[in-house]
């Protein structure tokens, strides 16, 4: 099958630009319980920013949003971890039984 240029533009853009920039709303806004679900959330934000950092196709978008969107993710990573300062580092998965 072939793609058109069309195609390959909404293809990149939406995982070069659409989805991260998805995760970093979802981290920007959420409310975390515990560390260690800001941890993990933080570790696929980070994890699939690195990828299209390193291994994306940046032709079709712009080279330097990709920077961009790097330096989004690092304020949101920051602000993730100075919020974590009161947490607890886990909650129960089953905290609303009352015999647990």
């Amino acid at each position: 099958m072939r793609f058109s240029h069309l195609t390959a533009m909404i293809l990149i853009g939406s995982l070069h630009l659409i989805v991260p920039l998805g995760l970093i709303v979802w981290a920007w806004k959420r409310s975390y319980a515990s560390i260690a679900a800001l941890t993990v959330q933080v570790l696929a934000l980070v994890s699939y920013t690195a990828f299209i950092f390193l291994m994306g196709s940046w032709v079709f978008a712009s080279f330097y949003v990709r920077y961009g969107v790097l330096i989004l993710t690092a304020a949101v990573v920051l602000r993730s971890l100075m919020h974590a300062k009161n947490l607890p580092f886990f909650v129960s998965p089953f905290s609303w039984v009352d015999w647990v």
